[in-house]
């Protein structure tokens, strides 16, 4: 019973009482599908149909695997670095802020730290899974105004246009993704969150901020599995890309993620010093 008020007070106060969370995730998702809409505006009508995977895969797409050379132009992620560090950015100081306020009075009440852990553990992932349920409501939205065809199919050429792909990139000719491939970048950024979280714990917050952050933009750079935030970008999927990152494993590897970051963070918070934090 503790643990649902607690988890009830965390979900009134550090999700819908967040403005943040709503500003922010209005605001990347309105900025994205009216960017997507400006290049679409520049491109022939003869390019086929356009889909709601489309749209999906500009906001979540990511860049390909830059390799330097005197041919290749430096490239940078902004739209899908903005949406993953927005997302960071809202779950940084929640928890840190709840605990130097009313979390200590809710601790000495309920005498059990382990409680208090799960609760923040749980908001988390619930901020997040919130966060990108308004970014895809915004994405549908603009779909339906604009009378694109609400299917998870790609229209090739805007992927070759949009991500500097050749036709000989692509693993197959008409892609139509599962619904579950898309699940997969929103399920690794619940572990980079919750690793942040667990991150802060160890370290001031704005430093595990910091870290993960860096290791995200890192990950746009080399593409290895154990870079987490490859698994964050559609476009390094092996069903999309030939070499690419198979987001089966990436899954299995995001809920490792989880696990290990809940349990990480449960036994340190347990030694945690709550008065000088």
């Amino acid at each position: 019973m503790k643990f649902i008020k607690l988890l009830c007070f965390d979900i009134k106060n550090g999700i819908l009482r967040n403005k943040f969370l709503f500003i922010s995730a209005l605001a990347v998702s309105i900025s994205f599908v009216f960017d997507f809409s400006v290049r679409i505006s520049h491109i022939n009508n003869d390019w086929g149909n356009y889909y709601l995977g489309d749209v999906i895969m500009y906001v979540y797409g990511g860049i390909k695997e830059y390799i330097p050379s005197r041919e290749e132009r430096f490239a940078f992620p902004a739209i899908w670095t903005i949406l993953m560090i927005t997302q960071m950015i809202g779950t940084l100081n929640y928890p840190y802020d709840n605990l130097n306020s009313f979390g200590k009075q809710i601790l000495i009440r309920a005498n059990n730290r382990s409680i208090w852990w799960i609760s923040k553990c749980v908001w988390n992932i619930f901020y997040s899974v919130f966060y990108h349920m308004i970014i895809w409501c915004v994405i549908l939205l603009f779909c339906v105004i604009f009378d694109y065809e609400i299917k998870l199919d790609i229209n090739t050429d805007l992927l070759m246009r949009f991500f500097d792909l050749r036709e000989t990139d692509l693993s197959v000719e008409m892609i139509n993704i599962p619904i579950y491939i898309f699940a997969v970048p929103i399920i690794m950024s619940l572990a980079v969150n919750l690793i942040e979280m667990t991150l802060s714990l160890f370290i001031r917050n704005i430093f595990s901020f910091l870290v993960m952050s860096c290791l995200m933009i890192s990950s746009a750079y080399i593409m290895n599995f154990f870079m987490i935030g490859n698994c964050e970008m559609l476009i390094r999927n092996d069903y999309i890309l030939k070499n690419g990152i198979n987001f089966e494993c990436g899954a299995i590897f995001a809920f490792i993620l989880i696990i290990l970051s809940f349990v990480i963070g449960a036994v340190k918070f347990n030694k945690y010093d709550i008065i000088n934090s």
